[in-house]
């Protein structure tokens, strides 16, 4: 088994598109460059990372599928592509719309991680997003999810698709500061509001679990 290698902005919010598309778009996955192009320019992601071009996008499956995270397959139509992240790792489907979630916008609470994975998997409440990190982090080697410190009752959790550099910079940016508390709230609420979103859906819709 690998260890996770460091990927830029790009790369990771590539694959991260490519993972939601596996499980919201499955009649056009695989899929072509310019229906990855599109998907990735209209969902919202890291502010570091506006639209992109084919050419980079280009650029970035093919560092991808060097490093066997993506799959490229010749069919009549053209190439497509398909994440092999699932295989290189041994992924279950809940593992992987949580990387997907992550790897795309970036450092997550639970809370956040609930609501943003919910059109990717149908999560129960925050215990099972919570379960399903601990797979992906301290209960699995090599970890591909790291656990922030922090004095907060939301923790937050980040990828470690990344160089050791940055993952130092968000351990330092989580630690304690003045400016904590009103943070902590936020993400209380938001993990509130995730839960009840989620009860109301399956109120509704009749969620399969």
């Amino acid at each position: 088994m690998f260890d996770p290698i460091p990927l830029t902005t790009i790369q990771a919010q590539t694959l991260g598109t490519l993972i939601r598309l596996k499980f919201t778009a499955p009649d056009g996955y695989p899929c072509s460059v310019d229906a990855l192009t599109v998907a990735f320019d209209q969902q919202p992601g890291n502010p570091a990372c506006g639209p992109i071009v084919k050419s980079d996008m280009h650029k970035a499956l093919a560092e991808l599928v060097r490093h066997s995270l993506v799959r490229v397959m010749q069919q009549k139509e053209g190439f497509r592509y398909k994440q092999n992240v699932s295989k290189v790792f041994w992924l279950k489907p809940a593992q992987l719309a949580l990387l997907g979630v992550l790897l795309h916008f970036g450092p997550q609470s639970a809370g956040g991680l609930l609501r943003n994975a919910h059109p990717l998997y149908p999560f129960r409440d925050l215990q099972h997003v919570q379960n399903n990190l601990l797979a992906l982090g301290h209960d699995r080697t090599p970890a591909l999810v790291h656990e922030l410190p922090s004095t907060d009752k939301s923790p937050i959790f980040t990828h470690l698709f990344i160089e050791e550099t940055e993952l130092a910079r968000l351990i330092v940016d989580s630690g304690p500061s003045k400016s904590r508390p009103p943070q902590r709230q936020i993400d209380e609420l938001e993990e509130r509001v995730a839960e009840l979103e989620e009860i109301v859906n399956r109120l509704i819709g009749g969620v399969r679990l």
